[in-house]
């Protein structure tokens, strides 16, 4: 709840009522930015410490062939599932059971839209998870008071030109109070 609608419905109305109505859309190539920063407040509620979108992003490279060798749904299904299961803390049969589950979500996911046969093709839109999380962990980190930006609109805080437009519209963390009103 908070990924959808505590950042990404609230950065749209936001947006939409901002200073640059464009935010409610989203700045050009602001998905990162968007996921990344929904992905930083559910593990900030959560308490979770290791960034967001691993398993998208090594089903993705995996399917991709980021080791020379492009993959279908069933080859990154085995290799997940294996993955899976050796990460798990569970007993073995429960172990197994919840490893074949979770790697088929993930290349079900990973393959929508594709006939999960032809080695190579699957949506890559998932890496933006995991590229966008590390990027809001490192602006959380260096530049903090960005955070209180967040909500205003759908832009990448990762992406310098988005910062540079808002700060030359005078777009600020101040503005969120005005719209709060």
């Amino acid at each position: 709840m908070e990924h959808e609608i505590g950042t990404h419905a609230l950065q749209r109305e936001n947006g939409e009522r901002s200073k640059l109505k464009l935010l409610g859309l989203g700045l050009d190539r602001s998905l990162r930015g968007e996921e990344g920063v929904a992905t930083y407040r559910e593990q900030r509620i959560l308490g979770m410490e290791d960034f967001a979108g691993l398993d998208g992003h090594l089903a993705i490279s995996l399917a991709s062939g980021i080791n020379g060798k492009k993959r279908n749904f069933r080859e990154v299904f085995e290799i997940l599932k294996a993955f899976y299961f050796i990460s798990s803390k569970k007993e073995k049969s429960e172990a197994l059971k919840s490893a074949v589950n979770s790697a088929w979500d993930q290349c079900v996911r990973t393959f929508r839209g594709t006939t999960c046969q032809t080695p190579g093709a699957c949506l890559t839109r998932d890496i933006v998870y995991r590229e966008g999380n590390i990027g809001i962990w490192n602006v959380a980190k260096n530049n903090p008071a960005e955070i209180k930006r967040f909500s205003i609109g759908k832009y990448d805080p990762a992406n310098p030109r988005h910062i540079w437009i808002l700060e030359q519209l005078g777009i600020t963390d101040s503005d969120l109070d005005s719209l709060e009103r």
